[in-house]
């Protein structure tokens, strides 16, 4: 995490958060430690100092970096996003736990969750039950809450679906 995000990246997707207590060690791993005055120092952030590509690729000095380099929302001036990715049925039966933690956002992706449950890949043209089912329990918890954004991957068939459904954010992919 520390390696992208020094390079310049924007934010980060992490596979396979399946508890609370990843979403919060991936939160950690993407902050640097809290200045002494900071409005909000927890989690506290472990990533170490050394974001010379970032630096460059934004175009900001090194003080100026470290201001914006933080997660939004949980600092509103932070330019990071953090997305934890649902795709097991551990997760999802976590989903109200993980979507406490101060992630940007999570994402569902069909086939990933196929796979974990032990079903395979989704038939042509739509996913399995379960899969709908996991969605729909995915979505009713984020639903339920304001802070965290929630998307999907999906068939890019079904993107006006899930939008219309409540994801906030959709990734289409093929089919």
């Amino acid at each position: 995490i520390k390696q992208v995000l020094d390079l310049g990246g924007f934010g980060v997707i992490l596979p396979h958060v399946d508890t609370k207590a990843e979403a919060l060690r991936f939160v950690r791993a993407m902050r640097y430690p809290p200045m002494l005055d900071a409005a909000d120092p927890e989690p506290r952030g472990e990533r170490g100092w050394g974001p010379g590509g970032a630096t460059r690729l934004w175009r900001l000095d090194s003080s100026e970096y470290h201001k914006r380099a933080d997660i939004w929302p949980l600092n509103t001036a932070g330019e990071l996003f953090a997305v934890a990715m649902i795709e097991s049925a551990e997760a999802v039966s976590n989903i109200g736990e993980i979507l406490e933690a101060p992630v940007s956002a999570v994402m569902v992706v069909p086939g990933d969750m196929a796979i974990d449950l032990g079903l395979g890949p989704n038939p042509s043209g739509r996913n399995h039950p379960e899969v709908d089912a996991a969605f729909e329990t995915v979505l009713k918890a984020c639903l339920a809450q304001d802070k965290v954004i929630c998307g999907c991957g999906d068939s890019s068939n079904r993107v006006q679906q899930r939008l219309d459904e409540g994801w906030r954010f959709v990734l289409p992919l093929g089919g």
